[in-house]
């Protein structure tokens, strides 16, 4: 009996894979960890991305970003900005815009690609546009009649409706 129990310990071949099994797992866990992690922290709007500053100066040259706040969320940075009037503008970590809503002005106009702009202006006379977000899948659209419109990110074609 003492033979069979002292054989798996003194076994080379376990031993050859425990090490590295352990170490694999080790490692898992470690970047389960990380992947977990979400903060929050304010920064200067210096310390925004060169490509969000030069946004901000040329799309809201009057108004000056009341908070400026970088966010960590599953290994992803980006950066938001707030200003007094409730615009926000979220950025990717390279100062590209992601999305921009506002209560009260409608989003610059350099936001909307043309044929958005043109179905908008087409089928939606006298309504601005208060909020628009991209991101892989595509474009949505808010606007101040509370209609959100969906386009598809390759055509540009409406998908989505919803008032």
């Amino acid at each position: 009996m003492t033979e069979c129990a002292g054989t798996n310990a003194r076994n080379p071949r376990l031993k050859r894979w425990l090490w590295p099994l352990a170490g694999v797992a080790a490692a898992a866990l470690l970047l389960w960890g990380a992947w977990a992690v979400e903060y929050e922290r304010p920064v200067p709007e210096s310390k925004l991305p060169a490509a969000a500053r030069a946004f901000l100066d040329r799309c809201y040259p009057e108004s000056g970003v009341v908070l400026a706040r970088c966010e960590v969320e599953e290994l992803r940075v980006r950066y938001v900005a707030f200003f007094a009037d409730g615009t926000r503008i979220e950025f990717r970590r390279n100062g590209e815009w992601l999305s921009v809503e506002s209560r009260i002005r409608p989003v610059p106009s350099e936001t909307l690609p043309a044929p958005i702009a043109d179905f908008v202006a087409r089928n939606f006379a006298g309504v601005q546009v208060c909020g628009i977000a991209r991101d892989r899948r595509g474009w949505e659209v808010e606007l101040t009649n509370s209609v959100e419109l969906t386009f598809d990110r390759k055509h540009l074609a409406l998908v989505d409706y919803d008032d």
